[in-house]
Order: structure tokens, then C-alpha cells, then sequence
């Protein structure tokens, strides 16, 4: 799971990335963007990870992904989250694709 998580500020931005269910001392993760590594705070004795980030090192529409890297049996799981600036409210959001409105996902 993806998830923006509220920081209070409009500037910066947090996201949580975090699997279930399986052995945490086998789960690692990595942060990307447009193939960039980002550095993230890893937790894993509750198999997630986050990252905050501030302005200027987020863009409104830039994509970021999650990949949770499960060394047991070798599988790879990878999950995309955008980032939306709305000016209604002056808010950040985030989405996944299955998460998007109907009507900004055919955008």
C-alpha cells in the first residue's frame, strides 16, 4: 500500500509506503523517481518506509515509486503514486492509479 500521509504543511509532503503479511526482516525498500534512487526512512519492524519531501524537490504531477523488495522468494512489488496540486484549498494530493478520480484519471 501507497499512501500520502498529512504533514500540515503545503510545501512538504510525506508518503508511506508499507506491505503486510510477510517476514519483515526479508522486506527492503527503495524510493524512485523517474528512475532516480531516493533516500527514505525505512521501518522495518512494521515493513514500511517513508518519504518526505519538500518543495523544490517535488513538482505538482511528478510520479514516485515504491518498490518492496521481498528476498524470500524473490518477488518484487511496485506501487506508483502521484502527486496533484489542487488550488481549491491550496491542498496536496496524492494518488494511485486505481485510487485516482474518474475524472483526472483519463487526463
Amino acid at each position: 500500500m501507497v499512501q500520502q500521509v498529512n504533514t500540515g504543511n503545503q510545501h512538504c509532503l510525506e508518503l508511506l509506503c508499507s506491505l503486510e503479511g510477510l517476514s519483515p526482516e526479508q522486506v527492503s525498500f527503495t524510493w524512485t523517481r523517474e528512475s532516480e534512487q531516493l533516500l527514505h526512512q525505512n521501518n522495518p519492524s512494521s515493513m514500511s518506509s517513508t518519504l518526505t519531501l519538500c518543495k523544490p524537490h517535488w513538482r505538482d504531477g511528478d510520479t514516485f515509486t515504491c518498490q518492496a523488495s521481498y528476498s524470500r522468494n524473490h518477488t518484487l512489488y511496485s506501487k506508483n503514486i502521484t502527486i496533484k496540486y489542487t488550488d481549491e484549498g491550496k491542498r496536496v494530493r496524492a494518488f494511485t492509479p486505481e485510487s485516482r478520480p474518474a475524472d483526472e484519471a483519463s487526463e
